[in-house]
């Protein structure tokens, strides 16, 4: 058994054998690195020989501050694994951590001050802030620079709708039913937000997935029930400029997405019509230009408007096909799991269970087998 120490560690290997590791540089050429030595004794002996360590090299520690272990470790991790607007989220969350943080040692972080920092921002800031120095404090505890991570202590955070001299801040976590769903629709019927209505409330798609599909990633499939479904392949994702990207926000979400009959005729046509065109699917000037968000935010108001129902986030249309679909219309958990592009949990859902093209559309298809949509959606 180890025991360890805010500077190194004694392992005991044998009959009054000690392996004591310590960080130092001996000033050889290879600089500050993890050091070892077998001390024959007893516990204290070995005790004794870190401490003298801890004496001669302490002082050989190098000194990084938070916006080190962001520039050399954080950031280029993060880089690889996120899409482009997930990247642009925790650079602007760290751009506010970093007025107060980013000079800091990292040894000299203390529970107080972070404390007293959180209680100056509102929920949201808090949660985005600590999404990133949560991780970002893992990698200097990792390579041993600090014993522990900081920002992972349960602190006493702010209430999202309590005044903590920033205002009041209120999270939409409204939904919509199977039934406002084909409401909303219907409304938005020869819009140029219809398809990415459609994949968003029919086939759980973020926001910038539903923006950026090309009219290549759809292609009508039969279910065995005979439904004519809409596969589209979600590969890209839309950027905040309004360019879709080839990155989505993780490598899992990338995957492909059914939409069910009759909605999935809309799809289907829009896609043939933009491919004669050559056109991309989604274009706020039908002239194949990307969506501005501008458009989509005036478009979506508008819309729910007509529909007659009340006005949630857009984004908040895949948290309602999770809902209805879970708790409506009976579908199996871990189905719903991977058309939403979730890892799983469990090694079975991870690594082994892999369903084909056709057992998404016929999962989706069953689901949806009882739910009346009207007439007229093949038009």
């Amino acid at each position: 058994m180890s025991q360890r120490s805010a500077y190194g560690c004694i392992e005991r290997i044998g009959a009054r054998r000690y392996r004591v590791r310590w960080w130092g540089d001996l000033h050889d050429g290879k600089g500050y690195r993890r050091l070892s030595k077998t001390v024959h004794g007893s516990r204290r002996d070995a005790r004794l020989y870190l401490s003298q360590m801890e004496a001669a090299h302490h002082e050989d520690r190098p000194t990084m501050t938070v916006q080190d272990v962001f520039d050399r470790w954080y950031w280029p991790s993060v880089e690889r694994r996120l899409s482009d607007n997930s990247l642009l989220n925790y650079r602007s969350a760290w751009n506010r951590a970093r007025e107060r943080w980013g000079g800091v040692l990292v040894s000299d972080v203390r529970p107080l001050e972070v404390q007293a920092w959180l209680n100056g921002l509102t929920a949201s800031q808090t949660r985005s802030c600590l999404n990133v120095l949560k991780p970002l404090m893992d990698f200097p505890v990792r390579y041993e620079v600090i014993p522990a991570n900081p920002f992972r202590i349960s602190y006493e955070l702010n209430r999202p709708d309590e005044k903590n001299g920033k205002g009041i801040e209120r999270r939409d976590s409204g939904v919509y039913t199977v039934g406002e769903c084909i409401r909303i629709a219907r409304a938005a019927r020869g819009s140029f937000m219809e398809v990415p209505i459609i994949l968003s409330a029919f086939g759980s798609c973020r926001v910038g997935e539903s923006l950026a599909p090309a009219p290549g990633d759809v292609r009508e499939v039969i279910a065995e029930n005979g439904s004519r479904c809409a596969l589209v392949e979600v590969r890209d994702q839309l950027d905040r400029s309004g360019r879709a990207r080839r990155r989505t926000k993780t490598e899992t979400s990338a995957r492909k997405v059914v939409i069910p009959w009759p909605v999935s005729a809309r799809v289907l046509s829009a896609a043939r019509g933009s491919a004669e065109r050559g056109f991309s699917l989604v274009s706020h000037n039908g002239l194949g230009d990307g969506i501005r968000l501008r458009a989509r935010d005036r478009e979506w108001r508008r819309v729910t408007d007509a529909a007659g129902v009340e006005r949630h986030l857009y984004k908040n249309l895949r948290n309602s096909w999770r809902t209805y679909m879970e708790w409506t219309l009976r579908a199996d958990t871990e189905k719903l799991e991977k058309l939403m592009g979730h890892v799983g949990k469990g090694v079975s859902a991870i690594h082994y269970v892999k369903p084909t093209d056709q057992e998404l559309v016929d999962a989706v298809a069953d689901a949806f087998a009882g739910v009346e949509f009207g007439d007229d959606w093949d038009i």
